[in-house]
Formats: structure tokens, sequence, C-alpha cells
């Protein structure tokens, strides 16, 4: 049995939550005060700032777009340094087996003979390559390829890498050589992000676009790349 001073207990305490619960909330105080002179918190020199600031950014705009494209595609063309034969080949029999109208190998730099032309298979016929000696005629000629494969050994890889980047029309380069100092990549790289050059490498068999591009020997063997349907893109 409960008695009358339980009762009066649990009457006092319902009052008092009741209590509690009509008080107003208590407004919480302010974090700081905000001094005008600083801009902060002021909405005219907020807007200001921010003004200036897409101002600012207005002129990387464009050179920031870049990356909002697909780095390879079915029209994409690619400059190869270096007489490596063989890795062209593979990938103009990648370019035949996925459709595509043009090879893309635009051309080669080999800097240790003279301009000529270099005959590849195309399916059941032959194209030729023009290979240059100056990495600059190249380019010029070639306005089109964006891409550059770089077969250079690891004495002379960073030294036409750097070249390379020196040409807007050059969005990004594949390094195929091992053993290039660490301080000499971390260079490269941070040149790379300054022009807005894409870099897959160094030490790296190459890369690979389904229905688009093939760098240098990667996928293996043709035979693998058709049973693997690697020539297929995605749907």
């Amino acid at each position: 049995m409960r008695s009358a001073r339980d009762f009066d207990e649990q009457k006092n305490n319902s009052k008092r939550n009741k209590s509690l619960i009509d008080q107003p909330f208590r407004q919480m105080p302010r974090a700081r005060a905000v001094s005008q002179d600083s801009g902060v918190g002021n909405r005219a020199s907020w807007d200001e700032k921010e003004g200036s600031r897409q101002g600012s950014s207005a002129g990387g705009a464009s050179s920031s777009l870049a990356f909002l494209k697909p780095l390879f595609t079915s029209e994409t063309k690619a400059i190869v340094w270096g007489m490596q034969t063989r890795a062209v080949q593979s990938m103009l029999d990648f370019d035949f087996v996925c459709r595509r109208k043009e090879p893309s190998v635009a051309a080669m730099v080999y800097p240790f003979t003279g301009d000529h032309k270099q005959k590849f298979y195309w399916g059941h016929g032959e194209v030729f390559i023009s290979v240059y000696k100056s990495m600059d005629d190249a380019m010029k000629k070639h306005p089109t390829a964006d891409v550059m494969v770089n077969f250079a050994s690891l004495r002379s890889a960073y030294d036409s890498t750097v070249e390379a980047m020196n040409y807007p029309q050059i969005r990004t380069i594949a390094i195929i050589a091992e053993g290039i100092p660490e301080n000499s990549t971390r260079k490269l790289n941070k040149l790379a992000a300054s022009k807005n050059v894409a870099i897959i490498g160094p030490a790296t068999v190459g890369g690979i676009k389904p229905g688009c591009l093939k760098i240098g020997n990667t996928g293996g063997m043709m035979d693998n790349i058709l049973h693997s349907k690697l020539y297929r893109p995605g749907r």
C-alpha cells in the first residue's frame, strides 16, 4: 500500500517537471563577435572576395576543362618516341580490330636517323608512318596528336618528356622506361600538373581503352586481346 506521503512526492515531481517544460528555450550565445574590418561575416566584403576569386580562376578554367575530356577516344592520335616497330605494329593491329578509320599512330620520333617513312601492316594492307629526327617537326606536322608514347631509355626519358610537355597539344604522356630516379619523377609530375598533362608511368607497360587506343604492348599478343574481348567498348 502506498502512503499519503508517496502521493505527495509524486505530485510535487510532476509539477517540477511541468515547470521545466514550460520554460522557454534559452538562446545560444553567439560564437564570437566578428570585426567588420576583417570582412568575415560582412556580406558585401564576402561577395567582393568571391567575385575576385572567380575572376582569377576564370583564366585557368579553360585549361582545367581539358581534364573533363576523356583521355582517349576513337579519334585519338599518338606520337611514338623511339624506333619500337613491334609495339607500333601491335597498336595498329588493335586499331584495325577496333574498326578505327585511321591508325592511332600519327608519327614516330627517332633522333638517331634521318626523316623517312616506315612501313606497317594495316589489316591485309599496308600503311606508311612518318619518322622524324626532330620532335618539333613531328608536332608541327601532326597538330592533332595529343598523346606521346615515350619509349626512350632511362638516360633520355626525362629530357624527352620535358621537351614533349613544351607543346600545348600534348595532353597525355606514357613513359615506358624503368629506372628513372625518384627525384626526376617528382619533377616530371610537378611540371605535368602545372601544364595539365596526364602522366602514365614511369615504368609502365602502357594502357588500353577498348574500342579506342592501346599504348605499346599492353594486353599481350593479339590472340589474347581477341579472346578477352578487350577491343570491344563497354555499353
